[in-house]
């Protein structure tokens, strides 16, 4: 049996693979003590050799020391360990591992020491007591620096039962056996260790002596089961009883903000741009470390997210000097949320009273406080486009609780600014209205002033439009915001190289802004196609290759500050291209569809550059005309799907001028009629493409046109 085990171990992927490894690079040290480990069982000679030269070559590596005294603790060398990871805490005290190791070390001599039964050499309680301290200390310290580590939070558990600290031990447990996202086994490993803790558990449901006697019975069993799952119920109960009341609360963990909805790294930036803006503006202030704080949670950083609550309610205070103010529902409401989360209850509850006290207060519910509106727009407008609707409906009803207050008039104007589509003249455009209300609410607002310009230039108001964005840059020289949009002014209306010069002053100011990243790479876009289309094409050659060499560069800051930015990612693929790198397009166009179907987001913008990559690159007729229709049927009214229908217009046309007998190219001019809603056309086309030959798929969508105009 034990040959048998020799031989599979020693030919298994991993030795194998490790014995590699160490071949190509034979003074690695954190290799040699992996494969010791994995030797040590059948190989102790040939695994110690490996052990001894680990520490020869890297004594004070951390990565290495760590390995060396799992070894130890393997071998029964509790002492020797302790002393290695003592002094690898000392280089790395943030390692989670390190801290679980030590805290198994101690758990080891802490088993020693209660296995001791013999007179006069059992260990009094003070010191059995302390080393259970000495467990608690590194198990609590490696699952505080790596929430995830069940095995830790099990040991930390079982140390607990062991200091007769039975709440703890009940608290860690029945949240572990609740965690939806531990694997079978990983539960299974839990509820063993909760099972084999009850006896030691207040209010036991069986004596210590029953405990002995029957151990390992089927009675006993079921006692422990009827035992574990009323003490189950009755926590969930009462976990039911506050979900309900935290499901109630007006704030940032009950707005619906979507995980996968959100660009998180993209966020953070954008916060951190506005704590800068809002230096003295204290409520301003508070909502930013508020938003904050929701983010930082979802990162999984539960401290941190305490830490900028706290800053959030200290800025409240200094403004209103009051511990009730309706200011605080949100800040409130977010504490009560993540102690929850915490498991810790009691202060939990303590934030709900907070709450009910003020909403008792203000004797309105929470949802029709303008201040909770207000915040909630601000950070439906902020988090992502998708909850731009949101954020208008929150400014909407704020505005109609105080009508006068200028944050409300300001939040609305932008969110009417960056969703009114359709035909307005500049008398009857809701956006523009608002837009000059709130300027007049916010008389120092220039960025106000930049958004109103861009709506008045589609209205060809000119003249008003660039004195607003000269006057903005003239009170407002060194605003990021200011600047970011004045450029992006300025490329709508052809003076691109003024929207360089403003938009690379803007990145000064915020070198981590995706948004301003984008808008670079698209003016050098527009320079590279106006370079293209004039001059001697050897003079300006390289030239397009230096603006080329740009626009790949701002297109790659702009998708390492927001991984998920799909329509920088789709233009980047498509400039890998152009740049005749056609395996790194490729790839980039599938890690481009992947994201875009993952966050539902604009996978029509990469069907079009993908279209635009198969004609232009690699002259693939076929697939260019799949994905320009692909586009088309999924955003017709977008700029893509437009530019989709013209592209598979030339393509149609040109193909018809070549062949007036290819019935596809009429098939082509069809779809694009059906996808517009001109039906009529629609049909006159794939009529035409059924005469030069049967093809089902064109019937289909002919009886379907004529079925509808019936």
């Amino acid at each position: 049996m034990n040959k048998d085990r020799q031989v599979s171990t020693e030919t298994s992927e991993a030795v194998a693979q490790l014995r590699k490894a160490l071949n190509l690079d034979p003074t690695n040290a954190e290799i040699m003590v992996l494969l010791a480990l994995k030797l040590q069982s059948f190989k102790r000679q040939e695994a110690q050799k490996l052990i001894r030269e680990a520490l020869r070559l890297s004594p004070d590596v951390p990565q290495v020391t760590r390995y060396v005294a799992k070894y130890f603790r393997a071998e029964g060398s509790i002492k020797e360990s302790l002393s290695i990871l003592g002094k690898a805490v000392e280089l790395a005290p943030n390692s989670s591992f390190l801290h679980h190791q030590i805290g198994l070390c101690h758990k080891q001599l802490l088993i020693q020491m209660l296995g001791e039964r013999r007179p006069g050499r059992r260990f009094p309680a003070a010191q059995i007591s302390a080393k259970a301290g000495e467990c608690i200390q590194h198990f609590s310290k490696a699952v505080e620096l790596k929430p995830t580590n069940i095995y830790a939070k099990v040991n930390l558990a079982e140390a607990y039962g062991e200091n007769r600290q039975h709440g703890e031990v009940e608290k860690i447990f029945t949240s572990l056996i609740r965690d939806t996202f531990l694997s079978d086994f990983e539960k299974q490993h839990c509820l063993t260790s909760y099972g084999f803790s009850f006896h030691c558990d207040f209010d036991p449901p069986i004596s210590g002596r029953e405990y002995k006697s029957h151990a390992g019975t089927i009675s006993f069993i079921k006692q422990l089961l009827q035992y574990f799952l009323y003490r189950l119920k009755m926590s969930m109960d009462h976990d039911g009883v506050l979900r309900t009341k935290l499901d109630q609360l007006e704030c940032h963990f009950t707005w619906a903000l979507r995980k996968d909805d959100l660009d998180l790294p993209s966020i953070l930036n954008r916060l951190d741009e506005q704590l800068k803006l809002d230096v003295g503006k204290k409520e301003k202030l508070a909502q930013t470390y508020n938003a904050l704080a929701y983010v930082k949670f979802l990162q999984g950083l539960q401290k941190d997210s305490l830490s900028n609550l706290r800053t959030s309610l200290n800025l409240n205070k200094e403004c209103h000097e009051e511990e009730f103010h309706k200011s605080l529902i949100v800040t409130y409401g977010s504490f009560a949320w993540i102690n929850y989360h915490m498991k810790n209850y009691t202060e939990c509850e303590s934030y709900l009273q907070k709450v009910q006290k003020i909403i008792e207060n203000i004797s309105s519910e929470s949802s029709s406080v303008p201040e909770v509106l207000g915040e909630k727009g601000w950070t439906f407008c902020a988090f992502s486009y998708k909850y731009i609707e949101k954020s208008k409906e929150c400014f909407k009803k704020a505005l109609d609780l105080e009508p006068e207050v200028g944050e409300w008039n300001a939040g609305f104007a932008i969110a009417l600014h960056r969703t009114e589509h359709g035909k307005f003249t500049i008398e009857n455009s809701p956006a523009v209205k608002q837009l000059r209300r709130a300027i007049e609410t916010n008389p120092d607002d220039d960025v106000l002033k930049v958004f109103l310009a861009m709506r008045l230039v589609i209205y060809k108001s000119y003249e008003e439009a660039e004195r607003l964005v000269e006057e903005a840059l003239e009170r407002s020289p060194d605003h990021p915001q200011v600047l970011r949009y004045a450029g992006l002014f300025f490329k709508r209306n052809g003076s691109v190289d003024r929207g360089i010069s403003l938009l690379r002053k803007a990145l000064e100011l915020s070198p981590k802004s995706s948004f301003t990243h984008h808008q670079l790479a698209l003016c050098y876009k527009m320079t590279k196609i106006k370079l293209q289309q004039e001059g001697n094409h050897h003079a300006r050659s390289s030239r397009v290759q230096e603006i080329l060499d740009q626009i790949i560069y701002h297109l790659e800051m702009a998708i390492t500050h927001t991984p998920g930015f799909v329509t920088a990612m789709s233009d980047l693929a498509r400039h890998y291209g152009e740049q005749h790198d056609i395996s790194r397009a490729e790839e980039m166009f599938q890690v481009t569809f992947e994201t875009a179907k993952e966050k539902n987001d604009n996978l029509h913008v990469v069907h079009f550059h993908y279209a635009a990559f198969q004609l232009y690159c690699k002259r693939d007729e076929v697939l260019a005309i799949k994905h320009y229709m692909e586009c088309l049927k999924m955003n017709p009214g977008s700029y893509e799907g437009k530019e989709s229908a013209h592209g598979l217009r030339k393509i149609g046309e040109k193909r018809i001028h070549r062949n007036t007998q290819d019935g596809e190219a009429y098939a082509i001019l069809g779809f694009i009629h059906k996808e517009k809603g001109e039906k009529r056309q629609a049909i006159e086309c794939y009529e035409k493409a059924l005469s030069f030959g049967d093809n089902e798929e064109y019937l289909s969508n002919l009886c379907a046109l004529r079925l509808s105009l019936q």
